[in-house]
């Protein structure tokens, strides 16, 4: 985005392309679009402070942070999800009607499961998953709701991905450099 007009973000969080925009969201709450890749302008009837973006499966785009907001209609409008309290960040969906996130509520980070984006049940997390000083970079899930995390723990210094079904938690591998995770056509 070297060359590009309006977009004023120190960093970017996320990038989605869908039906032809760019939605990009970084720094600072800021949200941006764009029809082209080159002129962006800054996305302001959401109504929530927006760090991250994603698309889901039907072509909906989510922005979330400070909150959750939902377009159906490529980012012509926008319907403020009401989550509750909480900083959302890292969301996934397998297509199936099931989210997941990680919340930060009042500074405890909790892995949260929702069927409609609205109503969000905290899922205790067990094993060797760690309970303080990480970042989770990264998060997918598999149609029958096994998790991917990848975080970067601050306590070791490294990239680590973690695979997460039911609550309990097993480290896959420590992960240099990795900063996402995909799960696509049952891999």
């Amino acid at each position: 985005f070297s060359n590009n007009t309006g977009l004023a973000l120190s960093f970017f969080n996320d990038l989605v392309i869908n039906n032809g925009k760019f939605f990009t969201a970084g720094g600072g709450g800021k949200f941006f679009s764009s029809s082209d890749g080159q002129n962006f302008t800054e996305v302001s009837n959401t109504n929530t402070y927006v760090d991250y973006v994603s698309k889901l499966p039907n072509n909906s785009i989510v922005a979330y942070g400070g909150g959750i907001t939902v377009s159906n209609d490529n980012g012509q409008t926008w319907t403020n999800q009401n989550p509750g309290n909480g900083y959302f960040f890292r969301l996934s969906t397998s297509g199936n009607g099931i989210y997941f996130a990680f919340r930060d509520n009042n500074g405890t980070v909790q892995l949260v499961r929702s069927p409609n984006l609205k109503d969000w049940t905290p899922i205790t997390i067990g094993g060797s998953f760690p309970t303080s000083n990480f970042n989770v970079t990264h998060l997918a899930n598999t149609p029958d709701e096994k998790l991917f995390v990848v975080i970067f723990n601050n306590v070791t210094g490294r990239n680590e991905l973690y695979s997460i079904s039911f609550g309990t938690s097993q480290l896959v591998n420590e992960v240099p450099n990795a900063r996402s995770v995909t799960y696509y056509n049952g891999k």
